[in-house]
């Protein structure tokens, strides 16, 4: 392991045969995504969202993208990121003893290569679309659709805030399943996630996702603005809030057993400053969450100021058989 480690950094092997191979296998898998009526959907929906932005994110990269890409190119740019060791942190954690892991460490961890320049990260100010917006997307003869919400903005980070944040997105889908799925029967799936950014600016970010059906969508987007008028009025009730601490703190012990779940909390620490007590005194932390403070932040976050309601429709009849969009 620290063998290939220290070879990744100091020597990356360029292959050449299997770079073809992947841009090969690439361009057929995009050939046939974009032929998906909701990846054209997602394709679109990202450029309104950063207003045609060449600095956002590639939703979904086309079949000819991958023609850009030059070897040589991609493999300078690695070892420009990957070839100089300042700002990395490495984490161990296992069954192993340090007197036998130390000079491993000496050898393959100490001898990278270290410029000691400054490594941060650098807000290239892209931020989505503001304002209230709904974006209807028509393509594809199957009676299917798909609706999506976001809501963003920006907002000073905490850990404490984003901990009633991510309980204000379980309390929501716990009842998007029994009132949306189950009662009214509008969706197939979905459910609401996202959370509070510290990097590049302090922000927040929630996208709701909802497959469903062309008939379905004015009770489904009624219904998921009840739920969240309920929320912000009241705050999760009682029981619903226990339901989602129950689950957090059975998730949390499983997690106090695996290595990965450990390196994770101990890098948070190191990288992001995360306070690392959050993770060994998760169990206070949670049980300290009370309705009120879930119903503050859905007060907060949830609002109409900066929110996008994107739809995807089937083509309308008359436009069946004509070139797509």
């Amino acid at each position: 392991m620290f063998q290939l480690l220290y070879l990744k950094v100091t020597e990356p092997r360029k292959d050449t045969a299997l770079i073809s191979s992947f841009i090969k296998k690439q361009k057929a898998a995009m050939a046939m995504a974009m032929a998906n009526p909701q990846t054209a959907f997602i394709d679109t929906l990202g450029k309104f969202i950063y207003n045609g932005s060449i600095m956002a994110p590639l939703s979904v990269p086309k079949p000819e993208d991958f023609d850009k890409i030059n070897a040589e190119r991609a493999a300078a740019i690695f070892k420009e990121r990957m070839g100089d060791a300042t700002g990395m942190h490495f984490v161990f954690t296992g069954s192993f003893k340090e007197a036998e892991i130390i000079p491993l460490l000496e050898k393959y961890i100490a001898s990278l290569p270290v410029s000691g320049k400054k490594i941060t990260f650098k807000d290239n100010k892209l931020r989505p679309k503001s304002g209230n917006h709904t974006f209807v997307f028509n393509k594809g003869k199957e009676e299917k659709s798909l609706v999506l919400e976001f809501y963003n903005g920006t907002i000073p980070y905490s850990e404490d805030m984003n901990l009633k944040a991510q309980a204000m997105a379980e309390a929501l889908n716990i009842r998007i399943i029994e009132e949306l799925r189950e009662k009214a029967q509008a969706i197939y799936g979905g459910g609401i996630n996202g959370g509070l950014e510290k990097e590049p600016y302090p922000s927040y970010q929630f996208i709701a996702y909802f497959p469903s059906g062309p008939t379905k969508i004015d009770t489904l987007l009624t219904g998921m603005q009840i739920l969240v008028s309920e929320i912000q009025k009241k705050g999760p009730s009682v029981e619903v809030l226990e339901k989602v601490k129950k689950q957090w703190l059975e998730q949390h012990r499983e997690e106090l057993t695996d290595n990965n779940a450990w390196a994770e909390a101990l890098m948070s620490n190191k990288v992001d400053k995360e306070n690392f007590s959050r993770f060994l005194n998760y169990e206070n932390f949670v049980k300290k969450i009370t309705p009120k403070d879930v119903q503050l932040v859905a007060q907060k976050l949830l609002t109409d100021k900066n929110k996008i309601v994107a739809i995807q429709m089937p083509e309308k009849k008359e436009e069946q058989g004509k070139k797509p969009f």
